[in-house]
């Protein structure tokens, strides 16, 4: 187990939580790579769980990622209950939580919390079963319908009799499905289907000619068919319908096979072309369509989708993607060279919007996945000799840092001056040492540094300290050791609680002092000699996190205390908006179970895949009721409204690994 008093080395962590969000700079393409000895080879289609975790259909099996980890899902002859292929093509995420795969065997159905997968495959002697080849899209509408895009026509899966109905091809109806090649399924906000169908491939059964943009009534089971007529300007420039997407404008957008960026009029059933102009490349378009790797494969548009400052992306087969700014009228190209943003992959296939507004883009044959965020800002960070124990944000943007052995700094954000104060034996009015654990700042405005010698008060006037230490001869001084935690109440007390000698209680205008310390025949006594978190709820009770667990203070002049989570070892208590305290601990993060009583404390875990945050050195609480807490490998976020919790790691390529393990101390800028 690692001591809390191990530091960040080189920085404190700040984590700003501007209302505003950041303006987008140079874009950058994160490539998202599983742990060491795994790999995606051909990323597919990507979706996401209530949970927040995101899922990637692969071409060798299905992943899970929370952020900071993947899971795999592969096929295993041994046991039945495994992905019946690796070949995984789509994914969806139903309303009822389950996990959909198409591949080119079938269809799965993946229960996330027994991890049982169930097998959907066609059977030529059942016509109630899937149809046969590859499922290239999974969608389910606002009815709670699945329905399933095949090489073989549009399925619709029936929950109640497990079993699939049938859109086909028919010759002699103008009213069927255009062709039995379904590529791309979309449902509108006015919950309309539209099916995009068309061979795209050699291996496929449509000739080239064949395809059409179809939308459903639902009510006739009927198709209204929009094709390619090579005299009217206003139709689809290719039938082989490769995407389709309606924007937060309502703007309706279709992508086909060639130079085929459409944008539809759906009352009027017209097209607006808007082909790539080799003089104006900066307007309006797909990427050019470039030399092919596979002669006989043409180029197409994989995907079109918003991000979340409002512009289209449109990603090719083999001339990577565009970004088009709806606000300019400019189109911005990347992919196709070698760039600072470190996308270069000309074969973008599928890209995802997430919930927290990342983009996700998937690429086929070399299997990589890029993750966008467009306000990505990097956490501010302060570089200091030593490592950073404490922090205060005091008045003025001042910022003061309590570091290991560097002494006490004061930053001024807005010149970036920094002023440190440090022990000197010669003056009695400097600091007390060199290693500050703790800042706090009374209701008076009065300044309090612990260190590894003691307690100081800040004077204002001449920045010098006044030290307070212990006098063996005289019991009304405070404890001997290192100041850990600092607290109070009014403009007169102060709580402290030391790294060996248990807890101290200060008048501040007299200096004297109550102990209350560590009796191993007193059950009621303070649980342990090392206190290393203080305090004060919003009854006005002091809460003592120390070595030895979580101590309630039921009667501060016979010193007695209730005792919870025996023999953890407390690096942070801290209470909600809504009155719930939590309480880091070694072992994990617990909430209380009380609103105005002492009552018992529960382990928080995390509700996606029932795991502990473990390690937790410091909560805090941000204006929109989201729980930030640092911990041994990075930060979590809880969104307490409904516990859905996503983590960020420490960026060891940015800080080096060595001693990066985590983050002793957080707090949040409002």
């Amino acid at each position: 187990m690692k001591s809390n008093l191990f530091l960040l080395p080189f920085c404190t962590l700040l984590l700003s939580l501007a209302s505003i969000k950041g303006t987008a700079q140079e874009i950058t393409f994160n490539n998202v790579v599983p742990q060491e000895g795994d790999f995606f080879r051909s990323v597919g289609v990507i979706a996401q769980d209530k949970y927040g975790y995101i899922w990637i259909s692969t071409h060798n099996g299905l992943f899970k990622y929370d952020g900071y980890r993947f899971k795999h899902f592969s096929h295993d002859p041994n046991n039945p209950n495994s992905l019946a292929s690796n070949f995984g093509i789509s994914v969806c995420v139903s309303r009822d939580g389950n996990i959909w795969i198409g591949t080119g065997s079938g269809l799965e159905r993946l229960d996330p919390h027994t991890g049982i997968f169930t097998h959907f495959q066609h059977d030529s002697s059942s016509p109630s079963s899937i149809s046969a080849g590859d499922i290239e899209d999974i969608l389910e509408d606002h009815e709670g319908n699945l329905w399933l895009a095949t090489w073989h026509g549009l399925d619709r899966f029936d929950y109640k009799t497990r079993k699939f109905i049938h859109y086909r091809h028919n010759s002699k109806d103008s009213t069927s499905l255009s062709c039995n090649s379904v590529h791309a399924l979309y449902e509108d906000r006015e919950g309309t289907l539209w099916v995009g169908t068309g061979g795209l491939f050699d291996d496929e059964t449509a000739s080239p000619d064949e395809g059409g943009l179809n939308r459903l009534d639902r009510n006739t089971g009927k198709f209204k068919r929009f094709m390619h007529d090579p005299k009217d300007p206003h139709t689809l420039i290719n039938n082989r319908v490769s995407s389709i997407y309606e924007d937060s404008e309502g703007v309706f957008w279709v992508g086909t096979v060639g130079d085929g960026l459409h944008t539809m009029d759906r009352i009027h059933g017209t097209f607006q072309r808007h082909a790539y102009d080799p003089a104006h490349p900066e307007m309006l378009s797909r990427p050019p369509v470039g030399s092919r790797i596979y002669p006989t494969v043409p180029d197409r548009i994989t995907f079109i989708t918003e991000d979340a400052e409002g512009c289209i992306w449109i990603g090719t087969l083999y001339s990577g993607m565009n970004r088009y700014d709806k606000k300019t009228g400019r189109v911005a190209h990347y992919g196709e060279k070698k760039s600072a943003s470190g996308f270069t992959i000309l074969k973008p296939w599928k890209a995802f919007n997430s919930r927290d507004e990342i983009l996700w883009i998937g690429t086929i044959d070399d299997g990589s996945l890029y993750r966008v965020n467009l306000y990505y800002q990097k956490i501010p960070r302060i570089d200091v000799a030593d490592g950073v124990y404490a922090f205060l944000e005091g008045p003025k943007n001042a910022m003061w840092l309590g570091t290991n052995d560097g002494g006490l700094i004061r930053k001024d954000r807005n010149t970036g001056i920094s002023k440190t104060f440090k022990y000197d034996s010669r003056n009695p009015k400097s600091l007390s040492g060199n290693m500050v654990y703790s800042i706090y700042k009374d209701l008076s405005g009065v300044m309090w540094i612990g260190t590894d010698s003691g307690l100081n008060r800040l004077n204002k006037n001449d920045n010098s300290f006044t030290r307070y230490r212990n006098n063996p001869k005289d019991i009304n001084t405070m404890s001997a050791g290192r100041i850990r935690a600092l607290t109070g109440k009014g403009k007169d007390s102060l709580w402290f609680g030391t790294v060996e000698n248990g807890l101290d209680f200060m008048k501040t205008k007299t200096g004297d002092v109550t102990h209350f310390r560590n009796d191993p025949k007193d059950t009621n006594s303070l649980s342990a000699s090392g206190v290393r978190a203080l305090k004060i709820d919003h009854l006005g009770k002091l809460w003592a996190g120390t070595d030895g667990g979580l101590d309630y203070l039921i009667n501060d002049k016979a010193g007695t205390f209730t005792h919870f989570l025996k023999d953890a070892e407390i690096n942070s208590i801290y209470e909600d908006s809504d009155s719930t305290l939590w309480v880091g601990a070694d072992n994990g993060l617990y909430r209380s179970n009380r609103k105005d009583a002492v009552s018992s404390f529960v382990k928080f875990t995390d509700p996606g895949n029932k795991t502990n945050v473990d390690e937790v050195y410091s909560i805090q609480e941000d204006n929109e009721k989201n729980l930030w807490v640092s911990t041994e490998l990075g930060i979590y976020k809880i969104e307490l409204k409904n516990y859905q919790t996503t983590f960020r790691s420490v960026d060891h390529e940015e800080h080096g690994r060595e001693g990066v393990e985590f983050v002793i101390h957080l707090t949040l800028q409002m």
